[in-house]
């Protein structure tokens, strides 16, 4: 496994990319520049662990390419992976904030640029710069419901609802509305997207065909995506088990 290197960006180039994220939205831009001079930048190969369950490390990550999966591992080493970020997100907040141990896996989806802010520099800013804090409240307070969706989904529904949850939830992040319905030009592996509902993949397979077979879902002509050609009707036909 490659090791992550460093990226010499500039320091015009790291605030123009603190700019563009929402976690600076307000700050302003002579701000940005002493900001930037806080972070490094790092490359990281596909499947590269950036965030290693246990450890204690409170750095931040500010994802500027690519994508990453939020990974937690069964006893018997099945990959569950709940979350995926992508450029923009940020991650590791938890532990900065805390001081804690690093509660899950971060795992590279691909060659992946960040940029790092070390643990005791984010505290810094969070103080000197309220509008960040106040960011970065909004997205631990995001971070909880999601969970708590997730909490919910796990225990109410079976596995083949949450086949279908997890389409729309792609759907609402990913999807390209069409005249057909929305489009998902990048499906996960049948194994990626049971690992994320916390099933096996013959499971994912049969729901998908059956869902296909039943008219919600057709495969695109071209590339690896799905087409759902009834968005709402798929909402509609999720059931809590009794």
């Amino acid at each position: 496994m490659a090791l992550a290197h460093s990226r010499s960006l500039s320091m015009d180039e790291v605030a123009r990319h603190l700019a563009a994220n929402n976690m600076f939205d307000g700050v302003e831009p002579m701000a940005l520049e002493t900001i930037a001079k806080k972070f490094h930048s790092k490359t990281y190969a596909a499947e590269h662990n950036i965030v290693v369950q246990g450890e204690h490390e409170g750095d931040v990550y500010l994802l500027i390419s690519g994508s990453v999966r939020a990974t937690l591992y069964s006893p018997s080493g099945r990959e569950i992976s709940y979350r995926e970020l992508s450029a923009g997100d940020f991650f590791g907040e938890l532990s900065a904030v805390d001081g804690s141990l690093r509660s899950t896996h971060v795992i590279t989806n691909e060659e992946c640029c960040v940029l790092v802010i070390a643990r005791q520099k984010f505290l810094n800013l969070m103080e000197e710069q309220p509008k960040v804090a106040t960011a970065v409240m909004q997205k631990m307070a995001g971070l909880i419901r999601f969970l708590s969706g997730r909490i919910y989904e796990f225990s109410a529904l079976d596995v083949n609802c949450r086949v279908r949850m997890e389409l729309i939830r792609m759907a609402e992040i990913k999807g390209e509305t069409s005249e057909e319905g929305v489009v998902i030009r990048e499906m996960p592996t049948h194994q990626e997207f049971a690992s994320r509902i916390s099933t096996h993949r013959e499971a994912v397979t049969r729901e998908l065909n059956r869902l296909m077979k039943v008219g919600y879902l057709s495969r695109m002509e071209k590339g690896k995506g799905l087409n759902i050609n009834d968005l709402e009707g798929l909402r509609a036909s999720i059931e809590c088990k009794d």
